[in-house]
């Protein structure tokens, strides 16, 4: 939108997007502090902060990978036609 300086609704288009970069960027700072403030709590707790971060992390991974492997299921069971009925059959 070349016209945004020309163009009413434009420019309040704009001026929403650049409101809406602050408060996320904002909330970014804030939650970037919070994890810096929970690392200290941890470290005083006498854990080790990039083991439990390394874990944590591991923890993520592991779920977004049962979470995709579980709708990959879901979607060849679907394709399959095996339903509750049929689910543990060993034919």
């Amino acid at each position: 939108m070349s016209d945004a300086p020309d163009n009413p609704d434009a420019k309040a288009q704009l001026r929403g997007f650049a409101d809406r970069f602050h408060l996320l960027l904002d909330e970014r700072q804030r939650i970037t502090e919070d994890i810096k403030t929970l690392s200290d709590e941890v470290e005083t707790a006498g854990f080790d902060k990039k083991a439990l971060r390394k874990a944590v992390d591991t923890e993520r991974k592991n779920r977004r990978a049962a979470l995709e492997g579980d709708e990959n299921y879901q979607l060849y069971k679907g394709a399959l036609g095996i339903t509750l009925e049929t689910e543990g059959d060993d034919a």
